[in-house]
């Protein structure tokens, strides 16, 4: 396996590493970075790519992230998994769905490296980390005193796409249009995989919302093989309902 070098970080197989990606300094004068976790598996495989709170008042996702990357099931991983459970970071310290300037980071993107702070956080995230990445899960909840049936929406039309939205194992998948600006959209011209997930309000941990994101995401990387398979007995899958259109 190649060596892995993200924001000047050199990750080599088999090793795991905590990283942070600069950004820009608040008027404080204080340095602002995206936490990113990498562990190399020992074995080829593909790489995956985790994030959250791309909106920073969605919670669930930084900790079905945390509980990831501290499961034992990683520990046999193959390929690489890049997991940055933050995202927006501005957006968590002030629980607010924006950046300060009230810029939306999931319609920012590709971004550029001059311009707002959304476009450069865009530009850095694409292309220090969905550029690295094969695949990529971006979890998400529904907004302030909205909360979403757990599902995942992506571009089911493609048969890979279809494939793994099934194996996350959910009841519901949503075939959801790309949207100018969106990181499913770069993501997809980048020739990346991708599956969102939603689940919950935001603002509020939802366990139950939790704990199928982190299984969903486990049977995902097994799907791929970058984990070995489940010892435990497999219960029948449902098979899942396809939506095309949503609404509140």
């Amino acid at each position: 396996m190649e060596p892995l070098l993200i924001a000047g970080h050199e990750i080599k197989a088999g090793e795991t590493k905590r990283i942070e990606i600069p950004m820009v300094r608040l008027y404080t004068d204080t340095t602002m970075s995206i936490p990113v976790y990498v562990k190399r598996g020992k074995r080829n495989g593909p790489t995956l790519f985790l994030s959250a709170a791309i909106h920073g008042d969605e919670l669930n996702g930084i900790e079905i992230i945390n509980r990831i990357i501290n499961s034992k099931a990683i520990r046999t991983l193959k390929g690489t998994l890049i997991a940055v459970p933050m995202v927006n970071v501005y957006g968590v310290l002030n629980q607010s769905r924006y950046l300060p300037d009230r810029r939306d980071l999931n319609r920012s993107f590709p971004g550029s490296q001059r311009g707002s702070l959304a476009a450069r956080m865009a530009y850095t995230f694409l292309n220090e980390i969905v550029a690295k990445a094969d695949y990529g899960i971006d979890f998400h909840t529904g907004a302030i005193h909205r909360s979403n049936l757990p599902q995942i929406r992506a571009n089911l039309d493609d048969a890979e796409t279809l494939d793994l939205a099934k194996a996350f194992g959910i009841p519901v998948l949503l075939n959801a249009n790309l949207r100018d600006g969106s990181l499913r959209q770069c993501a997809a011209d980048l020739g990346t995989k991708i599956l969102l997930y939603e689940a919950g309000e935001a603002l509020r941990f939802d366990e139950l919302a939790i704990r199928a994101g982190v299984k969903g995401a486990i049977k995902v990387m097994r799907h791929l093989g970058m984990l070995n398979k489940s010892k435990a007995r497999v219960k029948k899958e449902i098979e899942p309902y396809i939506a095309r259109q949503s609404g509140w």
